[in-house]
C-alpha cells in the first residue's frame, strides 16, 4: 500500500520485517482537538489477500491522527510502527479517524475530532508522540489490498487547545 505517515523509517529495522521500519510519530507538546483535510480516492479494481488470492472486497484508504505517550512506565523510549500501531495495547491516548475510506466523487473534506483511546487522558506533564498516517489500502499492514489504489490528500491540519 502507498503510505505517507508523520515519523521517520529506519532502514535497518525494515530489513526482514518492513512494518517495523516505519517509526510513527514526532515528539510534541500540546493537545489536540481536531484533524482535517481533504482527500480524494479511488480503490483498484482487484483486491487480495495476503497470499495473492483474490477476494471479493472493495479497498478502502483509511487516514487517521494519533498522540501516545513517549515514555513507558520505567521511563523508556516508546516509537510506534507498523506492527504496534494498530495493536489495542499501544499507548495512543488520543485518535483521530476518518470514518469511512470508500471511494469518493471527486475531493472531499473531513473534520474529526479526537477522541481518548479506552479510558486514557491526556496529562500535560507527561510526554507525547503525535503521528498521522494516510495510506491507500486500510489494511495493507496485513498485505492485503488492491493495486492501483490511490489516494490524494491536501491541506492536513491538526489544531491544538
Amino acid at each position: 500500500a502507498g503510505s505517507l505517515f508523520l515519523g521517520s523509517f529506519d532502514l535497518g529495522s525494515a530489513m526482514g520485517n518492513p512494518l517495523k521500519g516505519t517509526q510513527f510519530g514526532i515528539p510534541y507538546v500540546g493537545e489536540p482537538v481536531k484533524f482535517s483535510g481533504w482527500y480524494k480516492y479511488t480503490p483498484g479494481e482487484k483486491f487480495y489477500d495476503a497470499n495473492g488470492k483474490e477476494l471479493n472486497e472493495t479497498d478502502q484508504c483509511a487516514i487517521y491522527a494519533i498522540l501516545y505517550e513517549a515514555k513507558d512506565a520505567e521511563g523508556n523510549d516508546i516509537t510506534l510502527n507498523g506492527e504496534t500501531v494498530n495493536d489495542e495495547n499501544s499507548p495512543i491516548v488520543l485518535r483521530a479517524d476518518l470514518e469511512s475510506g470508500v471511494a469518493t466523487n471527486g475531493w472531499k473534506s473531513f473534520n474529526i475530532e479526537f477522541v481518548s483511546v479506552g479510558n486514557r487522558v491526556y496529562e500535560a506533564s507527561k510526554e507525547y508522540k503525535l503521528a498521522f498516517v494516510a495510506t491507500s489500502s486500510k489494511r495493507g499492514d496485513l498485505y492485503e489490498g488492491a493495486p492501483g489504489s490511490i489516494l490524494l490528500i491536501d491541506d492536513f491540519k491538526i489544531e491544538f487547545k
